[in-house]
């Protein structure tokens, strides 16, 4: 499959995604489990979470759940054909190419080294056991092959900026509020 010049090439790490994942699954299942609808029945009195207590069990939720989207799924790194954007918890980096000098896997993540500056990919991370056998996964390799290739002089200088939301992380914490009016109201 060819890639259009405007398009990047991203490299996440597939385990992490499949992880944050499974927590939405496993947060919703809480949800449920803890029953604050009170759909399986009146619970024994001094039990029953009241309407307050509905809501907070799903705000609280909800807040574990966007931690866990911007720890696992957020990060990532994307290739483009004049610059690197390396998207970690907090911030977000856009690094020229001409600017790379290296990407050094020899650490527990893997760093993108610049004249100036190592940036640090949080998406890129190598096991202890990689690390000690001097192996890295495909992802990493394959960064190292495509951001070592220069691709001449550019204008563009590095910036960072504080990271913005992605359109999973708003959908969910919306569902999460959605859940926490709707558990308030039906109490």
């Amino acid at each position: 499959m060819k890639q259009r010049p405007d398009e990047s090439r991203p490299y996440r790490n597939r385990t992490n995604r499949v992880s944050g994942l499974l927590l939405q699954f496993m947060l919703a299942g809480v949800w449920i489990l803890t029953d604050p609808l009170e759909l399986r029945g009146p619970l024994p009195p001094g039990e029953s979470f009241g309407p307050l207590g509905a809501a907070l069990v799903a705000v609280s939720l909800g807040a574990c759940a966007e931690v866990a989207l911007a720890v696992w799924w957020y990060p990532s790194v994307e290739v483009h054909d004049d610059h690197v954007t390396i998207r970690n918890l907090l911030k977000t980096h856009r690094v020229p190419r001409s600017e790379i000098v290296a990407v050094d896997t020899n650490r527990a993540y893997t760093q993108i080294v610049t004249t100036t500056r190592r940036y640090r990919c949080a998406a890129l991370e190598n096991s202890l056991s990689m690390t000690i056998r001097q192996r890295f996964d495909a992802n990493t390799a394959a960064l190292d092959r495509n951001t070592s290739l220069s691709t001449g002089g550019s204008r563009l200088a590095a910036t960072s900026s504080w990271r913005q939301p992605s359109r999973l992380e708003l959908a969910v914490t919306a569902a999460w509020l959605l859940t926490a009016v709707v558990s308030a109201a039906v109490r």
